[in-house]
């Protein structure tokens, strides 16, 4: 099993579609598709000149679905290897942040105000998913395509407050359907 297999078993890809895929390709293909890898924006002129081709025939070799299918496994080796890198360095990040944090609590423990020992506390609960949720529950709004319901937790004094506000709302827009005397004594001269 060659380094390129291994990767893509290690990434959850088929080796036999692999293989499949490879077996009419020559050997350049596999550098080309290296090439497109870390030369996202490179063009098929690029390409050409890189390779000592013609611009034909890099066109001719990317849009076979043999090469298509080993661009999009190669492409997903490198996405998996940059996104673990991150993963990576932001848990070093963490964990390096947490270390400093908790030496610093040793180190000043009796010094640090209890509000602020508080809050830290909290936002770490809340962290790890064991945070107190505010009286009331949180709102969440997903937009989508589709209808959605949105479910609010609301007190019975909030919903008769906000009850009266709509009635004093309705109340000032009301029009008044009963026309004054001015205007129904145009009325009248105008009907004779």
């Amino acid at each position: 099993m060659s380094n390129t297999e291994a990767a893509i078993a290690a990434a959850g890809g088929s080796i036999h579609d692999f293989r499949k895929a490879t077996r009419k390709m020559r050997w350049w293909y596999e550098s080309l598709a290296d090439f497109m890898v870390a030369n996202p924006s490179a063009t098929q002129n690029d390409m050409a000149a890189h390779f000592g081709r013609q611009p034909a025939t890099i066109s001719t070799v990317i849009n076979t679905d043999a090469f298509k299918a080993y661009l999009r496994q190669r492409r997903a080796v490198h996405v998996e290897k940059l996104d673990q890198s991150v993963r990576d360095k932001l848990f070093n990040v963490t964990n390096k942040s947490l270390d400093h944090i908790l030496e610093t609590l040793d180190k000043k423990r009796d010094s640090i105000p209890l509000e602020q020992l508080r809050s830290l506390a909290d936002s770490s609960l809340k962290n790890l998913g064991y945070g107190v949720t505010p009286p009331g529950g949180g709102v969440n709004v997903n937009v989508n395509t589709t209808p959605q319901t949105l479910h609010v937790a609301v007190s019975l004094e909030d919903l008769e407050t906000a009850r009266q506000a709509l009635k004093r709302n309705q109340q000032s827009m009301t029009i008044d359907h009963q026309p004054d005397e001015a205007v129904r004594q145009a009325r009248q001269d105008g009907e004779e």
